[in-house]
């Protein structure tokens, strides 16, 4: 009896699974897309020759030919390439023997890039003298830039805050 009723089931699910379609029938068609020319969404890279850090001569500065409107509303994103590798400045550097730092200084018509090195515990540099082979900096701007201070976001109320960032 339990096997009759096992055999049944499985003749159901059987039935059940060949009947339906595979696929159903084909939707109307989209509307047609806006044809573009490839891009990069502006974003810039600013390629510099390498430098040499010391505890004598422990950072530098580099020009951006950028705007400061444009700075201040951009992400920038500097690097470093150092045996082989390239790093992000802003953290601990090869083999754990200095720390990058950098500030971005922005000016109504040019941008700087100040870059110095530190010990580990952020005390002056000390250690042996070494080189960054290059330093690339990407500067990639925002295309939309909202301020929620400006828009009067109350933080304090959590559906006005999911509300402001659904609309980004």
């Amino acid at each position: 009896m339990k096997t009759l009723k096992l055999l049944s089931l499985l003749f159901i699910i059987a039935a059940i699974v060949t009947s339906c379609e595979k696929e159903g029938p084909a939707g109307p068609a989209g509307t047609n897309g806006t044809n573009v020319t490839d891009g990069n969404a502006n974003v810039a890279v600013y390629g510099f020759s390498g430098h040499t850090f010391s505890s004598a001569n422990p950072g530098t500065t580099y020009t951006l030919q950028i705007s400061g409107g444009m700075a201040d509303s951009s992400l920038i994103l500097p690097y470093y390439y150092m045996s082989a590798y390239w790093y992000q400045m802003g953290e601990i550097g090869y083999g754990a023997n200095f720390a990058s730092r950098y500030f971005i200084e922005s000016f109504p018509s040019v941008t700087y890039l100040r870059m110095d090195i530190k010990n580990v515990d952020g005390s002056a540099y000390t250690g042996v003298d070494f080189t960054w082979d290059s330093i690339r900096v990407f500067v990639i701007p925002a295309n939309i830039f909202r301020s929620a201070q400006k828009d009067n976001v109350d933080f304090s109320r959590h559906k006005e805050v999911a509300h402001y960032f659904e609309k980004m």
